[in-house]
């Protein structure tokens, strides 16, 4: 398998770890900030709807500009990051619709690039072997947040929950900040 795969499957499992950490306990964290359950939809298809209302848009411009693939993906890496620390200072459900909208716009940038990256990649005959392998990634990484995010925010509160969410997308970071590197990127 290509280094640019590995490099982009441990970015998969990092930021998917980080996001599924809060999924398990969203809708108890928008009625602690003072939502409910009409709110918790909102919020969240506001992260769906501004997500998929840009991913049109940005793909065709993305397509345009391939050669800027490995920055878009970093960008939009640390526009997550960004979004997971914007949880902190949520304290209204409005705060929460722009923290989504955000991570939403984030998400945009990212698919178009990441998955055109990704499949240029691909070694020949092993299409579905290397796509298996970043669906089985994202699951497990899902997964596993899923079940950490429930007994974290249990024991810990959801501020100590938002940091390692903040500290894992940050290990993301620094594992595709390895695309832009110019030396490597020479070599497959």
């Amino acid at each position: 398998m290509r280094r640019v795969l590995k490099v982009l499957l441990t970015c998969t499992a990092f930021f998917t770890l980080a996001g599924a950490l809060l999924l398990p306990v969203y809708a108890i964290f928008v009625e602690q900030i003072g939502g409910n359950l009409m709110d918790a939809g909102l919020t969240y298809g506001i992260f769906l709807l501004s997500c998929g209302g840009l991913l049109y848009l940005l793909s065709h411009w993305e397509n345009a500009k391939q050669k800027y693939a490995r920055h878009f993906i970093v960008g939009s890496y640390a526009l997550k990051a960004l979004g997971f620390a914007g949880y902190l200072f949520v304290t209204r459900p409005y705060h929460l619709f722009a923290v989504q909208a955000v991570l939403g716009l984030a998400e945009a940038i990212n698919a178009p690039a990441y998955n055109g990256l990704y499949t240029k990649n691909l070694t020949k005959g092993k299409f579905t072997l290397q796509w298996g392998l970043w669906d089985t990634t994202w699951y497990v990484a899902a997964g596993l947040g899923a079940i950490a995010g429930g007994i974290v925010a249990q024991t810990f509160g959801f501020r100590i929950l938002f940091i390692v969410m903040i500290s894992l997308s940050l290990l993301g970071l620094i594992s595709a900040s390895v695309l832009l590197h110019k030396t490597w990127r020479k070599k497959k």
